[in-house]
């Protein structure tokens, strides 16, 4: 049997018996928990307890569905079994259950992965990355140095949330829960997870992400235990109260109207087919060089899939996780993905050839295709993800802004963040009005 960790507030230091399975299973280790008064990160006494699971297929899904109520679909052991078998071996997961006493009242999870100049893809060959006073040999060196370098300068991050995919999908707890004493646990089991990481590496800098402005307020005791908040590239989303596609299009201006009809007319000639498993699997190689060639113009690279992972996805998902492929003369040119989460379709990873990008307007009938598909299922809301942002509020998105927390461990982490932040923070864009009268699609 696995004891959760358990906090005693009777004495200043507790030792918790070694119990140990194997390294993808839940473990108990050492755990030297202090009283309040010896240190500024323990709050409170609690009854709270926690016990870390380090496979997604040893959390027991009762538990675990007590506390996130299948109210999303992203923290359920199916999506997330199938997420850690076909990521990058790299990184690493575990995933939390905290008790009230013998009660489950919240649960999060976290990724651990190197990240490195190479993460940051391009962005090295930028000027303002260099100093301006620098002459033009020293900056020249200094990328070249950067180049060189790039899979050496390890940056080991904890994350609290999903790498992969926007919005609140890190943490999830009971209504009426004691948030002082979640954090305080919260923090413990960071502490005790970045314990067992040392032997891969130190954690150079904890991330909690990502929030909404609705739950931000809620979060905010994250900054007892020296988290800064930070804006990332904001979520772009649709509110779907269209009968047809027919009527989306009628609802916009004329300016904007046009601008679609031509950017459907230049894809008219590119067939569109759903794929099945099996489908997905025979064409895994062409999938998986289309998603590389998106992912290579990326500003920012955290983690990367296995070649089975979108087949892997539909098999485990089934029809909720949709997959269109794009084809000009029986080649594909591009695919799209979504997941339908309840009442909501959350766009995903995408594929394109970039040779035929701009002669198809590929990219942007993809969104539109989205919006179609959204309206076909009759769902209430199309998230689109972020990045171009400006493209996607010319089809009727809005922003809802994200913020993250963020903790630095030291000083040359604290280096590496400033770095790391740099390009995390919101890149600037004017918001489009596609609609008539300028009516909100979020209204």
């Amino acid at each position: 049997m696995v004891l959760p960790y358990h906090r005693q507030p009777t004495s200043c230091y507790i030792y918790m018996k070694v119990i140990y399975q194997s390294p993808e299973h839940s473990m108990i280790v050492n755990c030297a928990i202090k009283d309040k008064s010896d240190s500024q990160d323990d709050k409170i006494n609690s009854d709270f307890s926690f016990v870390i699971h380090h496979n997604a297929s040893s959390i027991n899904e009762s538990i675990w569905n007590a506390v996130t109520g299948k109210k999303n679909h992203f923290l359920q052991p199916d999506y997330l079994i199938c997420l850690e078998e076909n990521s990058d071996k790299k990184i690493n997961f575990h995933y939390v259950i905290i008790y009230d006493r013998e009660r489950p009242v919240a649960i999060a999870y976290f990724q651990v992965m190197d990240l490195s100049i190479a993460n940051f893809g391009s962005s090295v060959n930028r000027k303002k990355n260099c100093d301006i006073f620098l002459s033009e040999y020293i900056k020249r060196q200094f990328k070249n140095y950067l180049k060189k370098t790039a899979s050496k300068l390890k940056f080991r991050l904890l994350i609290c949330g999903n790498a992969f995919i926007s919005g609140e999908n890190s943490i999830s707890y009971i209504e009426n829960i004691n948030t002082t004493q979640l954090f305080n646990a919260l923090n413990k089991a960071i502490k005790k997870i970045s314990e067992i990481e040392k032997t891969n590496g130190k954690i150079a800098a904890i991330m909690i992400k990502d929030f909404y402005n609705a739950s931000f307020n809620n979060f905010r005791e994250l900054e007892e235990f020296k988290y800064k908040d930070f804006f990332v590239e904001p979520n772009m989303i649709i509110k779907i109260h269209w009968n047809s596609f027919a009527e989306y299009l009628n609802s916009m201006n004329k300016k904007y109207r046009s601008r679609a009809k031509n950017i459907i007319k230049k894809g008219q000639e590119i067939e569109r087919k759903n794929l099945s498993t099996d489908e997905i699997k025979n064409q895994s190689e062409a999938i998986f060089g289309l998603y590389q060639q998106v992912r290579t113009k990326a500003k920012f690279k955290m983690g990367d899939l296995t070649i089975n992972y979108f087949s892997s996805m539909k098999s485990a998902l089934g029809d909720n996780f949709l997959f269109t492929a794009y084809y000009k003369k029986n080649q594909m040119i591009g695919f799209k993905t979504a997941f339908i989460n309840k009442t909501k379709i959350e766009a995903h990873f995408i594929g394109i050839d970039y040779d035929v990008n701009q002669q198809f307007e590929l990219y942007q009938n993809m969104l539109y295709d989205y919006v179609g598909e959204a309206i076909e299922l009759n769902v209430t809301s199309l998230s689109l993800g972020r990045t171009a942002s400006e493209i996607k509020s010319a089809i009727g998105a809005e922003a809802q802004e994200l913020t993250c927390y963020i903790r630095h461990r030291n000083s040359l982490s604290n280096s590496m963040l400033s770095y790391l932040l740099h390009y995390l923070k919101p890149a600037d864009w004017v918001p489009r009005k596609p609609f008539k009268q300028n009516t909100s699609s979020l209204n």
